[in-house]
């Protein structure tokens, strides 16, 4: 899964599993860190 962030003014596709964002709201950050859990139990959207 990619997700878009706002880079020095361009917008920029990042893979969710390699994203670290420490200075972010909860919700995002709690998606940041549940995602490689659903990825190693083999979650897959339907």
């Amino acid at each position: 899964m990619f997700v878009d962030i706002d880079w020095e003014g361009d917008i920029l596709a990042v893979p969710l599993m390699q994203l670290e964002a420490p200075e972010t709201d909860k919700k995002p950050q709690q998606a940041i860190t549940d995602w490689p859990y659903w990825v190693n139990q083999k979650y897959e959207f339907g």
